[in-house]
């Protein structure tokens, strides 16, 4: 019995201390919640009409350099 506690006790502190690898799955989950993120600042009507409180004092800039900076940002992901 007291083997077994050890066991457990050592198997237990080996999976804490592994650190999680994410899979395929959590790199696309984690790449989408940062282009939504990154959309709904470009885009804070958007942002407002979907729910989003965080940018409704905000107006979307609608310049040239702005289309430039969000395009740029776009094509980083």
């Amino acid at each position: 019995m007291r083997h077994l506690s050890f066991a457990l006790a050592t198997a237990a502190s080996i999976a804490l201390a592994t650190p999680a690898v994410a899979g395929p799955t959590e790199d696309l989950h984690s790449l989408m919640d940062d282009y939504w993120v990154a959309y709904l600042k470009d885009n804070p009507l958007v942002a407002s009409s979907v729910g989003v409180k965080t940018y409704d004092r905000v107006l979307g800039e609608l310049s040239l350099a702005e289309f430039d900076r969000q395009a740029a940002e776009a094509q980083a992901f």
